[in-house]
């Protein structure tokens, strides 16, 4: 019997729904322009539902007597499709997290990578996390895909941006207070997840312009017009926005977390985000090497 290679797409549905943006929507978009043709999504096996349970229970109706191969790229993978499973995990920050929801989240996860076929993480630094939790030789690192485009780039440049969610995590608190104090204009893009009365008020600062959640086609104007990225996150699992933003010939100021200079080697600039010690970061010479990403996305079934 043939076997069928199959690619869940569902976040990516289920973000477009909502209006989001997001790291894990973004995967799915750029792996989805490098799968072959006969690699089948699951949204052309079954129509969306807003009810993730049901819609994975008839998923796993379906495939019960089919000889598959399927990728998740969401972290775990819902009960039920655990047969010939490529599960992917960019993060593991609900181990991170003392709760009580973290907590069954976490024996959730624990029990999913037991049963997967195999795990694929976005990073070492991510691929390090999980064998802190469980060790096994099924596990290894595949970079998050992205394709190059060819852009036009302009010379007539100006000001920082943000790309990405405000929540406590992604240091945008900070972020803010230092780019008001030294009075710079900054731009934001992206969904408020979490935040406080205080955050909120800085974003109406006259030296911040939030923007919100924007089209794909703002987005790339804001990305062809500006002239410096900055992302001060405390964590990440990869990192995908500085990505984008390097395509478009930003120049790139990164928190000096592990994943990120992992990911971007020497093609950025890298600071304290305790500190924001960005004059000492601009000076050093930005030089273009190697960025860790997937070109081939079919590698992943093999």
């Amino acid at each position: 019997m043939h076997r069928i290679k199959i690619f869940d797409d569902y976040v990516l549905l289920r973000m477009n729904q909502l209006g989001l943006k997001s790291g894990i929507s973004t995967y799915i978009e750029e792996a989805k322009k490098q799968i072959d043709n006969d690699v089948i999504l699951t949204s052309e096996i079954l129509a969306f539902s807003n009810n993730r349970l049901m819609y994975y229970l008839q998923l796993s109706l379906k495939l019960l007597f089919k000889k598959y191969e399927i990728v998740f790229p969401f972290g775990y993978c819902p009960l039920g499709v655990w047969k010939n499973v490529t599960l992917v995990i960019h993060d593991i920050r609900n181990f991170e997290r003392k709760n009580e929801n973290s907590l069954l989240k976490q024996f959730y996860w624990l029990t999913t990578w037991i049963l997967v076929k195999k795990i694929k993480c976005s990073s070492n630094f991510t691929k390090n996390g999980v064998e802190s939790y469980y060790a096994s030789q099924k596990i290894e690192t595949y970079y998050c895909p992205y394709n190059w485009k060819k852009v036009v780039k302009s010379d007539l440049r100006t000001g920082w941006l943000y790309i990405g969610h405000i929540e406590e995590r992604k240091n945008v608190l900070a972020l803010l207070q230092f780019f008001i104090s030294n009075k710079t204009n900054l731009t934001l893009i992206g969904a408020i997840q979490t935040s406080n009365k205080k955050t909120l008020k800085l974003l109406e600062s006259k030296f911040i312009n939030y923007l919100g959640v924007v089209s794909d086609e703002e987005k790339i104007m804001l990305l062809k017009t500006h002239e410096f990225f900055i992302n001060p996150s405390i964590y990440e699992g990869y990192s995908y926005t500085p990505l984008e933003a390097k395509n478009y010939g930003l120049k790139l100021f990164l928190s000096e977390i592990k994943v990120h200079k992992e990911v971007y080697n020497h093609s950025a600039n890298y600071f304290n985000p305790e500190l924001f010690n960005l004059s000492s970061s601009i000076e050093s010479e930005e030089k273009n090497t190697e960025i860790n990403y997937s070109k081939n996305f079919n590698e992943i079934f093999t």
